[in-house]
């Protein structure tokens, strides 16, 4: 069993094992009493008895088959590969020499199943997150569409632009499934608003009059009660209420069309008092957005992840 490295460092200390120079002598001084003698040899003793207890736990060399410490650069983790896909599973086992069965690389988060490893291509296979990076079905060079859905990349980020309908907070949960950091997708420039209208006409396969595809932008909460537009980017926030970096409307947009100023708005999207308070990526031609009654069904929605690194 390989021993952790603290153990080690103390075996060393007792050992002498950081010099190979003798101690220096200060001179051979007055013989010792008896008394003295004596507890000095009781002392070495117990010394011994430690150093011996310590060497017994040191890591044995699998070469030599002798004691052997364990030099700190060897010192690293390893991972248990149960399905022989050069990939591990955690918890790491930290040690100088690999256990029977483990690798350098971990990161496998099916270490039952050989095709799932940070090495995997992406599929489009009911939820499995093949490459473990946290995000399920969406694009890669061999998963260019799933289900209603066609899968991108632009930039830093991977889309699925899915034919869909279902109102805001049904697209949002929707989103949600594919992985913790796939949300409703909010463009961040011009250039990432013409990929998402590229997307959406490329999934509708024509031109129509409104694109109508849910996108991660609402009204600020305390908006939600109010018939004035609001029409600056501060004024509204992402799908998960975070800050919007930008915001482009539609001409004649916000209108807040369904705005009734009698009555109180329990959330975006209450019936009983509808407000126009998520977007929507309307214009065919540019993809410019509308503000809309939330729980008015879609055609379809915009999801969005960061891509993980070095993928």
């Amino acid at each position: 069993m390989v021993r952790p490295a603290g153990v080690l460092l103390a075996f060393c200390a007792l050992a002498g094992c950081f010099s190979d120079d003798p101690p220096e002598l200060t001179g051979a001084g007055p013989a010792a009493s008896g008394d003295d003698a004596s507890a000095a040899g009781s002392t070495a003793a117990t010394t011994g008895t430690d150093a011996g207890s310590t060497a017994e736990e040191a890591p044995t060399s699998s070469t030599t088959g002798t004691t052997a410490t364990c030099p700190t650069g060897q010192v690293q983790s390893w991972y248990v590969d149960g399905d022989g896909d050069s990939f591990g599973a955690e918890p790491a086992i930290v040690g100088c020499e690999a256990p029977a069965g483990a690798v350098e690389v971990g990161g496998d988060c099916d270490d039952a199943d050989p095709e799932v490893n940070p090495d995997a291509s992406e599929l489009c296979n009911e939820l499995v997150d093949d490459d473990c990076d946290g995000l399920r079905d969406e694009y890669s060079l061999a998963n260019l569409e799933c289900g209603p859905c066609k899968l991108s990349e632009f930039g830093p980020a991977v889309f699925w632009t899915c034919l869909l309908p279902s109102s805001f907070a049904h697209a949002e949960t929707w989103c949600q499934s594919r992985g913790e950091a796939v949300h409703l997708a909010d463009p961040v420039n011009g250039a990432e608003l013409g990929h998402v209208r590229d997307a959406i006409l490329d999934l509708l396969g024509d031109v129509p009059a409104e694109l109508h595809f849910w996108l991660g932008i609402q009204r600020a909460p305390a908006l939600w009660d109010s018939c004035e537009l609001h029409a600056d980017v501060v004024d509204w926030v992402s799908a998960t209420g975070g800050s919007i970096d930008y915001l482009v409307w539609r001409a004649g947009e916000p209108d807040n069309e369904m705005c009734d100023p009698l009555c109180a708005a329990g959330g975006v999207a209450d019936a009983a008092c509808p407000r126009e308070n998520c977007v929507e990526a309307a214009d065919p031609a540019t993809g410019e957005y509308n503000d809309r009654f939330c729980d008015e069904v879609s055609v379809g929605h915009v999801c969005k992840a960061p891509r993980a690194p070095d993928r």
